[in-house]
């Protein structure tokens, strides 16, 4: 098990300190799902992929971890449900900007109060970009969804570089990352 990036920086800066009720949207095969449900928090997990959802099952036997087949744009995201909404590399896949800012606008609304949002979104140098179903977003975009986050930006880069996708393929990465807290 290997969580991401953005839930490692989570764990590590104890943004999370007390238990809560985590979305992971795009779940994959759980690596950060797990991660978070180890350190005593309730997670829904959703992939549109059966594979990961059936292999994220097989790794839970013993933790609060519900994880489902649904796709991120047929989840309805109640208001103040969660204290964290994590999206790692699964909103670009969307394949729509206006629909992944309104995907971000019911993450941000369905935080509860010091609610944490993770995120990342892909730029337009990344490998990715030849697809026409993979939204990508350039600098003033992401300044944009940045401006509109009713919070506190606690983290935020830009980086490019080569890299493995989950299913350990090379690729050119061209990412914008993004933490923050509501207030």
């Amino acid at each position: 098990m290997c969580p991401s990036f953005l839930v490692k920086k989570i764990i590590t800066e104890n943004l999370i300190p007390q238990p809560v009720h985590v979305l992971d949207l795009g779940c994959g095969e759980g690596d950060d799902a797990i991660a978070l449900a180890m350190m005593g928090h309730e997670i829904d997990a959703i992939d549109r992929h059966g594979d990961s959802i059936t292999t994220l099952k097989q790794k839970n036997k013993h933790l609060k971890i519900q994880a489902w087949q649904q796709t991120i744009e047929s989840f309805s995201i109640t208001p103040g449900q969660y204290g964290a909404i994590i999206a790692n590399n699964s909103l670009p896949f969307l394949g729509h900007k206006d629909l992944i800012q309104s995907k971000l606008t019911e993450m941000f609304n369905g935080l509860e109060q010091s609610g944490v949002v993770a995120f990342s979104l892909f730029g337009p140098k990344d490998g990715w970009g030849h697809n026409t179903s993979v939204a990508l977003f350039d600098d003033r975009e992401m300044a944009q969804i940045v401006e509109s986050f009713p919070g506190q930006i606690y983290y935020q880069s830009t980086e490019e570089g080569y890299g493995l996708t989950m299913r350990k393929r090379l690729k050119f990465w061209h990412l914008f990352r993004f933490i923050g807290v509501k207030k």
